[in-house]
């Protein structure tokens, strides 16, 4: 059955095309105006991948995370590199809470000594159980 975002005519990746998430391979990158028709040029920088035809806009985010999953800075060291599109619900924008794309590999596809963290879930009743980070040090730092 259609719904409301079949009606999305984007030429870029969308959070609802990587909800499912979807396992991808950067094939390159490039330059390309990201603005709404009949506005000023706005110049982003795009993926390219194997197994989809629309890009992905590059934002801050998503390029540090590739950087540090896939231990390099340059965009043509990630050419090759698989990655895994999902539609974050939790990404924030301009203060209020409403999804978009963000980037993860398999565990077993990080490079050595790069560990993926993820967020924990609290589901009981009341604060959740404290963490490590959460315990304040004391004068000795311990």
């Amino acid at each position: 059955m259609p719904s409301v975002n079949d009606l999305k005519d984007s030429k870029f990746l969308t959070k609802e095309d990587a909800d499912p998430a979807i396992a991808v391979t950067i094939t390159g990158w490039r330059e390309m105006d990201v603005s709404m028709e009949s506005q000023p040029t706005k110049l982003k920088y795009v993926l390219d991948f194997r197994e989809v035809e629309k890009p992905l806009v590059l934002n801050n985010t998503n390029g540090q995370r590739i950087a540090l999953l896939s231990g390099k800075d340059e965009f043509d060291d990630w050419i090759g590199f698989q990655i895994t599109l999902f539609n974050d619900k939790m990404v924030e924008f301009g203060g209020k809470i409403v999804g978009g794309i963000r980037v993860h590999v398999p565990q077993q596809d990080l490079p050595q000594g790069v560990t993926q963290v993820t967020a924990r879930r609290h589901t009981g009743d009341g604060p959740p159980p404290p963490t490590d980070g959460d315990v304040p040090a004391d004068e000795d730092g311990y």
